[in-house]
């Protein structure tokens, strides 16, 4: 039987590394990928579709849910795709934040051109599955259009879309007890919630507005304990994912934990930028090292410069001075 693996997050630098390990511990086993995320960080994408390249025994993707961004291209790297008929997925070219993007000062030529063979890449995945006629037949958007750098465009499809462009192979029709078991990974988090009595009700509307957790506990053991277990596995992840941050903000990172949050647009867009914040800087630092000005020492340029690009980081983020 294939081993599943879950991308049911969005695919950030802590949870890339997560799939990654689990597609390496089955590495000699056929793997289904259940697919239901947001997408996330370009490089942490690079990294899972990179791994499951490498997989070389049976691999199928089934799309669960939504499929967006790096989710969505994974999706141009697989042999064979399922998805569920309510199933939706949203293609835009791979992009810095705009705040990035429209200041020349930091969208310098070696990120402009890192970004640029991205996109080249992506774009040719896509054409693996489709031609670029038949992705303007069936969105509207034309390749040239979806991958200008001059803009950023969201093209949604839906599953019967996705299976003319023959980016799926068999669509799913959604059952109940399907429906049953992709809320329980969905809201395998709530699971937990039977060691906090008091949160009963929250579980209950989560998983099926009609059926409370005992029921649901009866119903479907199986699938109960995996949620559960997985539950845990996830809120130990959660808090790591936060803690990793805390030397930028330690009070914020508290408050998010205790708060129960999740990572949201606002903190990728954050963190994606501290993912690339090193790379950016050291492209920096190479063109200043490369300018010889008379009278100035090459070193003291250089680490002007780097601090500078520190500075605009942190003030762009709303953090404090290190």
């Amino acid at each position: 039987m294939a081993k599943e693996i879950l991308i049911y997050s969005p695919i950030y630098s802590y949870t890339s590394e997560a799939i990654i390990t689990k597609m390496e511990e089955s590495s000699d086993e056929d793997i289904v990928i259940r697919l239901n995320s947001p997408g996330g960080e370009v490089y942490s994408a690079y990294g899972v579709i990179a791994k499951f390249l490498e997989h070389s025994n049976g691999k199928v993707i089934k799309a669960d849910g939504r499929a967006d961004s790096g989710a969505a291209f994974l999706l141009c790297y697989s042999p064979y795709n399922e998805c569920l008929d309510v199933s939706t997925f949203l293609f835009h070219r791979a992009a810095y934040p705009s705040y990035i993007e429209s200041d020349p000062s930091e969208m310098n030529n070696g990120l402009l051109e890192s970004l640029k063979k991205i996109n080249k890449d992506l774009r040719a995945a896509m054409e693996g599955k489709f031609t670029a006629k038949l992705w303007k037949e069936v969105t509207g958007v034309s390749l040239d259009d979806l991958f200008s750098l001059e803009q950023r465009i969201d093209v949604q499809i839906n599953a019967q879309q996705a299976k003319k462009l023959g980016l799926i192979n068999k669509i799913n029709k959604i059952t109940p007890e399907k429906k049953a078991q992709i809320d329980a990974m969905a809201f395998q988090i709530a699971a937990r919630a039977e060691v906090d009595a008091q949160d009963t009700q929250t579980v209950q509307s989560k998983i099926n507005n009609k059926m409370t957790l005992q029921e649901f506990k009866a119903q479907h053991p199986d699938v109960y304990a995996q949620a559960f277990k997985e539950g845990q596995d996830d809120e130990r992840d959660r808090v790591s994912a936060f803690m990793a941050y805390a030397h930028i903000d330690l009070d914020g990172v508290k408050a998010e934990i205790e708060a129960g949050n999740k990572m949201n647009q606002k903190f990728m867009a954050e963190y994606s930028l501290k993912a690339i914040s090193a790379t950016q800087k050291a492209a920096i630092t190479a063109d200043t090292a490369q300018v010889v000005v008379t009278g100035s020492d090459p070193g003291t340029q250089v680490n002007q410069a780097a601090e500078a690009f520190e500075a605009s980081v942190r003030k762009k983020l709303n953090l404090s001075a290190a």
